[in-house]
């Protein structure tokens, strides 16, 4: 909504300001962007049906997630291999190779994530994740070994403009990763930016987002990245 909007904006304006000030940065970006005006909303009560459409999504909703992926592929985004998983279910694809990863289909903050060398600790991990996800489904993927990286882009009219690629780095804390350090710029050669503003538009428009912030979580390795997930 506009206010949530408005404070996401206000965050990035906050960001950049600071590395302006610091010198990091040459130009602040954010200066060009209008903050929306708010207006008081009224009260939108749901009817019958979509109460019922709600409760629907909440059940499946880790079904909607891993569609993510599945849209990855139909657009050709690259992303890690990956299977989806319900519970009590073990069989993973014969070309996957170990280590790979296993995670709730429908938590945040890499909770129950874990890397698995073999078959044996693939159930177990299985089992974990399982019992974190509400849906009680999970993903096994490739494991790609390279860093990670995030890119803020503000979508308008259809059109991803990046405005900061950052490397991140993390900690192991209470059974979850914490992003404790991004680095500016994130160490990635210039011809990869192209390819993160291409799998960024194709995500815009494989999801018809229109006009807002976006955050695009990604790995690198050898030249190439991998799309985690994204938000907007």
């Amino acid at each position: 909504g506009e206010r949530g909007l408005k404070r996401k904006i206000s965050a990035l304006r906050s960001f950049y300001a600071y590395y302006y000030k610091h010198e990091f940065i040459k130009t602040n970006p954010t200066v060009l962007i209008d903050v929306p005006k708010t207006h008081e909303k009224s009260i939108i009560r749901l009817d019958a049906d979509e109460v019922a459409m709600l409760l629907d999504y909440i059940e499946h909703c880790g079904d909607t997630l891993t569609g993510q992926k599945r849209v990855f592929y139909e657009n050709n985004i690259p992303t890690a291999k990956y299977v989806s998983l319900k519970n009590g279910e073990y069989e993973i694809p014969a070309d996957f190779q170990y280590p790979i990863i296993v995670k709730p289909a429908d938590c945040n903050s890499s909770k129950g994530v874990i890397k698995v060398q073999n078959e044996q600790e693939l159930k177990t991990a299985l089992d974990d994740a399982y019992s974190f996800s509400r849906t009680k489904s999970a993903i096994a993927e490739e494991f790609i070994e390279g860093k990670e990286i995030s890119a803020d882009i503000y979508v308008h009219n259809g059109k991803a403009h990046i405005l900061c690629v950052s490397e991140s780095e993390k900690t192991l804390d209470d059974e979850k990763f914490i992003i404790f350090r991004s680095t500016v710029p994130a160490g990635i050669e210039d011809n990869v930016y192209d390819d993160i503003k291409d799998a960024a538009q194709k995500i815009v428009d494989a999801f018809s987002l229109k006009s807002g912030p976006m955050l695009m979580q990604m790995l690198y390795r050898k030249g190439k990245i991998y799309v985690i997930e994204f938000s907007a």
